[in-house]
């Protein structure tokens, strides 16, 4: 009996890493120093609520007179939500936890193993958690903007082989894909959504602190482009809707967020809210139509046809170079029942 490899107990180490990741999120919670996360542990809880400054990972950030680390001299960030959207990390967890659970305990549901090589894939999570434990620590333990930026871009760079893989290989169309699809792949999808709205936010927290005050509409209106470019490329040429609803997500923060900034970056910051006005209903209504339309081809035009009818309806994305391409049978004329005549038969 040849010993279990490597390979056979990464489901089992990805549930223990997990786990241990999970460990850290909550500790750091609960037991961050001093106004490095909670806000209720704030030295002046009442000026940072009016002042309504907010650091990329989702707490407040605190005024230059509360404590002198990092990211607690960054300016307010015109671009990042408010606290409650931040939230969003509970369904990320609870999402990633069950595909962990589903890799270990019922691996015909998981995506890993349509993969040629799974094992590979396997050790992007493992780098994922390590580079989520990094990030935690040094973001809301530490305060250590921008090595907590750098952190975050390699935890986005970690997710993004699990994220191409599950958009380039779709959902195998069985009687239970919805179980494949949000015990599996979905927690991929919704993770790499919001690292890369948080990369944006991070970013603009880096580049504030260098530059020591803020900037004008155009800087954040080019971050904010960034994202939605991001999010428009995943829906068109990815089919995923599930970043661009994670952005709308985030536009709805920013639209309900209020805060007062002073001088010139209050009209700045109205600006990147009438953006997040106008952009924020277009990925619900293509989604919408998009999902009307499917409803219509797939299920609908298809129970029209008669049952007795040889015809029947599929849509595109089914169509295989094998059907394409079809090999002709021996003796069978190429154009319907009557024979070619290529002009020999007066010869």
């Amino acid at each position: 009996m040849e010993p279990p490899s490597l390979g056979q107990h990464l489901p089992a180490a990805n549930v223990v890493l997990f786990l241990i990741q999970l460990a850290v999120a909550i500790g750091v919670f609960l037991f961050a120093p001093e106004g490095s996360w909670s806000p209720s542990k704030a030295h002046d809880s009442n000026a940072i609520a009016s002042s309504g400054a907010l650091d990329s990972s989702g707490s407040l950030a605190l005024v230059p007179a509360a404590s002198p680390t990092a990211s607690t001299l960054t300016p307010n960030n015109p671009l990042a939500p408010p606290a409650y959207v931040f939230y969003i990390w509970v369904p990320i967890y609870v999402f990633t936890g069950i595909t962990v659970i589903t890799d270990r305990f019922y691996p015909t549901y998981s995506f890993y193993l349509t993969s040629d090589d799974p094992s590979f894939l396997r050790q992007w999570f493992q780098l994922a958690c390590l580079a989520n434990m990094s990030w935690v620590a040094l973001d809301m333990w530490f305060s250590w903007v921008h090595m907590a930026t750098f952190a975050l871009t390699v935890l986005w760079c970690t997710m993004l082989p699990l994220y191409l893989f599950v958009v380039r290989h779709p959902t195998p169309r069985y009687s239970q894909a919805w179980i494949y699809y949000f015990c599996s792949e979905f927690s991929v999808r919704l993770y790499f959504g919001w690292l890369s709205a948080d990369v944006i936010f991070s970013i603009a927290d880096v580049m504030q602190y260098l530059h020591g005050g803020y900037f004008g509409f155009s800087v954040y209106a080019m971050l904010l482009g960034a994202l939605l470019v991001l999010a428009f490329g995943t829906y068109v040429h990815g089919r995923d809707p599930v970043v661009g609803l994670v952005v709308t997500w985030a536009l709805l923060g920013l639209i309900f967020k209020h805060a007062t900034f002073p001088g010139d970056a209050q009209e700045v910051f109205n600006k990147l809210r009438a953006v997040a006005i106008v952009v924020a209903p277009v990925f619900p209504i293509l989604v919408f139509i998009d999902s009307v339309r499917y409803v219509y081809v797939v299920h609908w035009k298809t129970s029209r046809v008669p049952s007795s009818s040889n015809e029947y309806y599929k849509p595109f994305v089914f169509e295989t170079t094998a059907e394409q391409f079809q090999p002709l049978q021996s003796g069978a004329p190429l154009y319907g029942d009557k024979p070619v005549d290529y002009g020999t038969t007066h010869a």
